[in-house]
């Protein structure tokens, strides 16, 4: 699965332009939406951010916002200081999407954020399309490889 690290130090700080460009950001997210969403989420703005000394370590979040019009848009921002490589970011992206898809159909974020809501929407992805999407968590993540 993944090659091991995902929190740990990079040696370089990442920007959102070099970072969209070498995933192919845009591209990917509409493919995702299509293909595991059907199409159901609206706009999103990539970001970077640096973690404070102060917070508890994270690699992602995604915020989602209605707009007057009644459609949703998300932010997703990445920290720019994880290794990313090109299997986590790609499962990092789905998990946030998967929270911006239960904000679209509730109309609001779920009280458990990695609740029961949000692994039926795992399985599924297992399931159907035979992607795992990991919860992340805890101060430092370490993802065996599958054997």
């Amino acid at each position: 699965m993944f090659s091991g690290y995902l929190l740990n130090k990079s040696d370089i700080m990442w920007d959102i332009k070099s970072l969209k460009k070498m995933f192919n950001l845009n591209k990917l997210y509409k493919e995702y939406n299509i293909k595991y969403f059907k199409g159901k989420l609206g706009d999103v703005v990539f970001n970077v951010y640096t973690q404070d000394k102060n917070d508890i370590p994270s690699i992602a979040y995604e915020s989602t916002h209605k707009k007057r019009n009644g459609d949703y848009s998300a932010d997703i921002s990445f920290n720019a200081e994880c290794n990313w490589n090109g299997e986590n970011i790609y499962k990092t992206l789905l998990h946030e999407m998967i929270h911006y898809y239960h904000y679209v159909l509730l109309g609001r974020g779920t009280i458990l954020e990695h609740g029961m809501l949000f692994r039926l929407t795992q399985l599924r992805l297992l399931i159907c399309h035979g992607i795992y999407v990991p919860i992340y968590g805890g101060k430092t993540v370490k993802i065996k490889k599958e054997v």
